[in-house]
């Protein structure tokens, strides 16, 4: 899978000793929107996933984190790799330690049914529920939590949701160029 980007804050010494977490995380459209875990607390959203755990491949993890924090299903065989992000930082939960985190970010599509989310204790006391909404809206909420080194995470969803508004906007120049190509054809003809 091919790197996007590495976040290194580079707020760290050298010496210290290094944690290192693995996880996946779901880009999923619904339409012109993204289906993404909202923190009704804070009011951040986020992209479902979550740690790899031992044993698990990426497609089991996608599953089973989607499963739990939306209470959505995806549909294997529509599951397909956009990137990977590193983010290397001093820890904010232990100290001389540096948090050394690798997400990979998988397109997917779920099924229309939804089950009743099993959402771990951490999860349901911080609020999380399943939101629908444009990638801009999200950025643009995001955007207040930049600068609280508790919130270092939202950078990187920061990061996939910058690159997803580039993409459409570069979608919709193409596409508008192409109309009016056609539309001149039409006239010389």
């Amino acid at each position: 899978m091919r790197t996007l980007t590495t976040l290194d804050w580079k707020n760290y010494e050298s010496g210290w000793r290094r944690y290192r977490r693995f996880a996946v995380r779901a880009v999923i459209f619904r339409g012109n929107e993204l289906l993404l875990v909202r923190n009704t607390g804070n009011g951040f959203y986020k992209f479902p996933g979550g740690a790899i755990e031992q044993g698990e491949s990426h497609l089991d993890t996608l599953i089973r984190e989607t499963k739990e924090e939306m209470g959505l299903t995806i549909i294997p065989e529509t599951v397909h790799a956009l990137g990977r992000i590193r983010e290397i930082r001093k820890s904010i939960y232990r100290s001389r330690e540096i948090f050394d985190h690798t997400s990979y970010y998988y397109y997917a599509k779920v099924g229309d049914f939804l089950s009743k989310e099993q959402i771990h204790a951490c999860q349901a006391e911080s609020g999380f529920e399943l939101a629908c909404i444009s990638p801009e809206t999200a950025y643009q909420v995001n955007s207040r939590f930049f600068s609280e080194e508790r919130y270092a995470f939202l950078l990187r969803e920061a990061y996939i949701l910058e690159w997803l508004i580039k993409k459409r906007k570069k979608t919709r120049a193409s596409q508008s160029r192409t109309t009016g190509a056609l539309k001149k054809s039409k006239n010389f003809m």
